[in-house]
């Protein structure tokens, strides 16, 4: 049987993994996969929202939470894509990077 507390060696390459990865790269590519898996229609409905990753606050590090915005494709029940954004600025402000990241236009009615 595992202890809990005990790290699996899945897991410690998974973090090495991903502690190597590169944000922005990573950004790019799954934004290609996701064109290749779904194209957004000028009519498809994108819902946008921003959050902030539970746990990533370190209060011993002083590091603040990691807040992103998404894009969700109601069609598809599915992550579009998504920015890390500076904790200062609201989602308003990143969104039209994000929009442009994507290739959508912003229509609001």
């Amino acid at each position: 049987m595992v202890s809990l507390t005990t790290e699996s060696h899945h897991t410690i390459l998974l973090r090495i993994v991903i502690n190597i990865i590169d944000p922005k790269n990573f950004q790019h590519f799954f934004i290609e996969w996701m064109n290749v898996y779904h194209k957004i229609t000028d009519d498809e409905i994108v819902a946008i929202d921003g959050k902030y990753a539970s746990g990533s606050y370190n209060k011993g590090k002083n590091k603040s939470a990691i807040h992103m915005v998404s894009t969700f494709s109601a069609a598809n029940d599915a992550l579009v894509g998504s920015i890390k954004t500076d904790a200062k600025n609201n989602e308003v402000t990143e969104t039209p990077e994000l929009l442009t990241l994507l290739q959508l236009k912003a229509v609001f009615t």
